[in-house]
């Protein structure tokens, strides 16, 4: 019943975001952490011994079942870091003004979005733009003089948006920071759609002339902003443990500190898959052991994404031998008071 009522509530708040109340947009991922956290509230509380304290084969069962969803929520991460290109009309637009964007305060001088001038409106051949936005190396430049700080929300620069009023493409400002974003296979989805910036990039004084530029190169985000103060520069591999990004309830740009959050979220996650190995009698440790390498690098090969960096195998391994750990000390623990 929690379960239904949970769903119920954040469903019926979504579509009155979706229909009813200007200026909120409707996700995917609101509905799925919600829900989540109401059946996760049900569980715990109605079987908490049996999931804290199970049998060695209600323990493999658990650690079998964690695992896998892990691995499966990293697989079809990783596919929603894919270009996800809509198939109706492409307009460019010169720091728009839309409603759920503040307006970019500057003045935009030039724009250029896969290498071709960037139209102030619906391009002649949707068909090319469209092909260029999942190869390798597709940008979106633009050359402009900054105006003064923008409010609290991004205000782009130069975007592309579908005649479905759809993002394709985001190259804005954000406070200080530039932001880029693609539309990815997420955004099908209604999840949240990934995007990265660049701290600080333009917080020079008003009027002065900035270059930026953010690019996809291959499975990663590259930013770069040349300003009278000097030159800025990002790179932010893509990471099939972007999952939390994913589900986010609010709207949130990746930057230098993405590795130290994927680590936090990679740690939480395979602390509870070592525990449940470590009950799980001989076979568990060298199985919770596959489980992290096929969820680190074995995801990253099949997707052709870069090797994992030394943070997510340190996390993922702290996570799962802190959970083998805690394991074995009650189990020391049980045999030392059944000896009494």
């Amino acid at each position: 019943m929690a379960l239904v009522v949970g769903f119920g509530s954040s469903a019926l708040v979504e579509v009155l975001q979706m229909k009813a109340v200007p200026g909120r947009d409707a996700s995917l991922s609101d509905l799925l952490t919600n829900t989540a956290g109401a059946l996760l509230g049900v569980g715990l509380g109605s079987q908490w011994p049996a999931l804290v304290f199970p049998s060695i084969r209600g323990s493999a069962l658990l650690a079998g079942g964690w695992g896998g969803a892990w691995l499966l929520a990293a697989w079809a991460t990783g596919l929603g870091l894919r270009p996800a290109p809509t198939r109706a009309d492409w307009y460019g637009q010169w720091a728009p003004e839309l409603g759920q964007f503040d307006r970019f305060p500057g003045r935009l001088l030039e724009a250029r979005t896969a290498g071709t001038p960037t139209p102030r409106g619906r391009h002649p051949d949707t068909q090319a733009w469209r092909q260029r936005l999942t190869q390798r190396n597709y940008d979106v430049a633009a050359r402009a003089l900054l105006g003064p700080a923008p409010g609290r929300r991004i205000a782009p620069i130069v975007s592309v948006f579908d005649a479905d009023q759809k993002e394709i493409v985001l190259l804005g400002q954000w406070g200080p920071d530039l932001v880029y974003r693609v539309r990815m296979g997420a955004a099908r989805l209604r999840l949240r759609n990934p995007a990265v910036r660049l701290p600080g990039a333009l917080g020079a004084p008003a009027e002065s002339e900035v270059r930026v530029e953010g690019r996809l190169d291959g499975p990663r985000f590259r930013l770069d902003a040349l300003t009278p103060t000097g030159a800025n520069h990002l790179v932010v591999p893509f990471s099939p443990q972007w999952t939390w990004a994913l589900l986010l309830p609010y709207e949130y740009a990746l930057g230098a500190e993405a590795g130290l959050l994927t680590s936090l979220w990679l740690f939480g996650l395979l602390l509870p898959l070592g525990w449940w190995a470590g009950r799980a009698g001989p076979l568990g440790v060298p199985g919770a052991a596959a489980l992290v390498v096929a969820g680190i690098a074995g995801t990253r090969v099949i997707l052709a994404f870069d090797p994992a960096p030394a943070g997510e195998w340190l996390a993922a391994g702290s996570g799962a031998l802190l959970g083998l750990a805690l394991a074995a000390a009650l189990r020391r623990l049980n045999k030392s008071a059944s000896l009494r």
